[in-house]
């Protein structure tokens, strides 16, 4: 049925394996690697590795499912086009289910980008010298979507080359965090290993897998990739992967440098918990410019991917 080509056709597909791959990683390491790893940390112990560990591969198996679908239908907007292109032949149903599906997942985004923006203010301020900024959560969180809109409008290409160099930085910065906790920690914080119950284990499984869901940007943006057959499950999956190896890295290098017991609430490492890592290990302008600023990133290219996904899917379905 070719839904998405109904209006005005499809645009040039542009973006390569390594654009794709690096968009759905940069919409996938937002807030969430430098929040939860508190909570389950807490929860669990250095066991927390093995639950973020679960959550990646656990989310690839949800992956390969929609990967087959956005290769059969590599149209832009991927998740409103494939109700109607396999749900039956009575367009009714096709097209409630579209409907459905179209707005669920582009409400699920404005949801998400509204709370990234509500914590533009609290990282900006964790910089020395800008603490007044925390005062104004909804300026600077407002500034923060008319950032987005505007790259966004601007087209694929210029979001792909913006997401190119701010996740570029982010994952420069968790892969020293990561390479100085694993430097300089110790095994004996990781003892005991499992500090929590079979219920709390799961639960920290349910709230790492949070960190995982920003690749259905791969099939929202299908419409524009070269060679989807090819490129796609690459994308999706190679990008899944990568960031489930530096959730782990950085997980593991939090639980060998900082004690269990320091994961109390209101401590130092439940507000900051990668800020802990650099900290005891003697690297403090890393925890006071480095991670405060790499958390700002991340929070923009994740609202930059949401937009970005959320407009393809409803341009498909009003098409």
């Amino acid at each position: 049925m070719g839904t998405t080509n109904e209006g005005g056709g499809e645009a040039a597909r542009t973006v390569g394996l390594r654009d794709l791959l690096l968009l759905s990683v940069g919409g996938m390491i937002g807030s969430s690697v430098f929040y939860y790893p508190a909570y389950t940390g807490k929860w669990i112990g250095p066991a927390a590795v093995l639950a973020w560990l679960l959550a990646g591969i656990g989310m690839v198996s949800v992956a390969l499912c929609y990967t087959e679908l956005a290769t059969a239908f590599p149209e832009s907007g991927g998740p409103a086009v494939y109700p109607a292109e396999t749900l039956g032949s009575n367009p009714v149903v096709r097209h409630f289910f579209t409907y459905l599906e179209g707005t669920s997942y582009a409400l699920g985004w404005v949801f998400g980008v509204a709370v990234s923006a509500w914590y533009v203010a609290n990282y900006l301020g964790a910089i020395p010298g800008l603490g007044a900024v925390r005062a104004h959560t909804v300026a600077f969180g407002l500034l923060a979507i008319a950032a987005t809109v505007a790259v966004t409008y601007a087209g694929i290409d210029v979001t792909k080359r913006a997401n190119l160099v701010l996740t570029a930085f982010v994952l420069a910065v968790l892969a020293v965090v990561a390479a100085v906790g694993l430097a300089n920690g110790a095994p004996a914080n990781a003892t005991p290993f499992v500090t929590g119950s079979g219920t709390e284990f799961l639960a920290a499984v349910g709230v790492a897998i949070t960190g995982y869901g920003a690749w259905t940007v791969v099939p929202a943006a299908a419409g524009e990739v070269k060679n989807p057959g090819r490129t796609i499950p690459r994308a999706i999956v190679g990008s899944l992967l990568l960031t489930t190896a530096f959730y782990a890295l950085v997980v593991l290098a939090l639980h060998l440098t900082v004690p269990g017991n320091a994961f109390a609430s209101g401590s130092a490492a439940m507000y900051a918990p990668l800020s802990a890592i650099v900290t005891a290990t003697g690297h403090p302008l890393l925890a006071d410019y480095a991670l405060p600023l790499a958390a700002l990133v991340a929070i923009f290219t994740t609202m930059l991917v949401g937009l970005t996904a959320a407009a393809r899917v409803l341009r498909a379905l009003a098409e």
